[in-house]
């Protein structure tokens, strides 16, 4: 199977309101991040990763509770990530590599309030993210620049006569 390489441009940060005005139907579509305080990480940590698939970034983020966060935790900012690449795939595929990006970036990333997403990968996700490879480009934030389904999956958790070299002969 061929490994399938998608490239997310970032841009942010953006405040609340800038993140909800973000509703351009034929472009505001992709993931996105959340950075603010964590009690235990301190200020500036990643906090969730979102993915705003079948409906825009703006709509999506107007339906989470961040101006409550804001509230009482303290302000919060946004980054989002568009898939880019030479075509636009069809909605079904576009839709696809959001879903699929967005899990293995939670797979990578860990961040706190994404506690649904962090832990054991389902066999079929787990499978679907092994010949995944993301590229983060512009203004990626604390993400890493390059994240690889083969590292964060369980393609290679398992290895027959996995051993230091040296140790074969």
């Amino acid at each position: 199977m061929a490994t399938t390489v998608i490239h997310i441009q970032w841009q942010g940060p953006f405040s609340i309101e800038e993140a909800l005005k973000l509703r351009d139907e034929d472009v505001d579509y992709g993931i996105y991040q959340v950075y603010g305080a964590n009690a235990v990480y301190g200020l500036g940590t990643l906090l969730y990763l979102g993915k705003a698939q079948e409906q825009t970034f703006g709509q999506r983020i107007k339906q989470e509770r961040w101006p409550d966060w804001e509230l009482f935790e303290g302000k919060v900012e946004f980054y989002v990530g568009r898939l880019h690449g030479s075509s636009t795939p069809s909605d079904s595929l576009w839709s696809k590599q959001i879903a699929l990006a967005e899990a293995l970036l939670i797979a990578a990333h860990k961040p706190s309030h994404n506690s649904s997403g962090i832990g054991y990968l389902s066999k079929k996700l787990d499978r679907a993210l092994r010949e995944l490879h993301i590229l983060n480009w512009g203004d990626f934030a604390k993400l890493l620049p390059e994240v690889s389904g083969e590292r964060w999956s369980s393609k290679f958790e398992y290895m027959a006569d996995y051993d230091a070299y040296g140790k074969h002969r």
